[in-house]
């Protein structure tokens, strides 16, 4: 739960420093929007099913500078996004930051960390044994992604998402979804 904490404020205090460095953004396109389908609660046997994700990322922070360390670290953009369940179980709205690294000129690396909000069990189920119980509405969200640009524009991506309240509420189940999706950047 510390180290949460403590990743949270340092990805913050990047965040501000990067903004406060330059209000310029990179050459590429400063939009992209994703969609995608994700399989919902991965790693339990509670609420599998299948979710439709949309994202949308925003402006860059900063100035690139040539550094890939440095653009890496103190470069990410504003993301937000949704997973609309077809099962009912649970939707959820999130937004953050997100880091990427090139690791050819098409393949490339990206993680992010940020909030989510959802619309499903807090406390312990009394009926329904099986829906997760996350503990709290707001949690942490932390993904991964291995992306692929097919274009200049468009890329395809394998990525994986997980959320959870880091302890800081009764019930600490967390939940793991994964997927693929489209992103067409503009």
């Amino acid at each position: 739960m510390l180290v949460r904490i403590k990743i949270a404020i340092v990805a913050a205090a990047l965040a501000l420093f990067g903004a406060q460095a330059s209000a310029q953004t990179m050459s590429r396109p400063d939009f992209e929007i994703r969609a995608g389908i994700l399989a919902h609660s991965l790693l339990h046997n509670k609420e599998q099913s299948v979710d439709a994700n949309l994202e949308v990322l925003g402006l860059r922070l900063g100035t690139q500078t040539g550094n890939w360390l440095q653009d890496f670290v103190l470069r990410p953009r504003f993301h937000a996004g949704v997973n609309y369940n077809f099962s009912r179980f649970r939707d959820q709205a999130y937004f953050g930051l997100t880091w990427d690294l090139a690791l050819t000129d098409r393949l490339y690396f990206e993680f992010s960390f940020g909030g989510m909000v959802h619309n499903g069990s807090l406390g312990r189920p009394v009926e329904d044994f099986s829906r997760l119980s996350l503990g709290c509405g707001l949690l942490f969200r932390e993904s991964v992604a291995l992306g692929y640009r097919l274009t200049e524009r468009l890329n395809i991506q394998v990525m994986m998402e997980h959320s959870s309240n880091a302890g800081l509420c009764f019930r600490n189940v967390g939940i793991n979804n994964a997927g693929v999706r489209l992103g067409y950047s503009f």
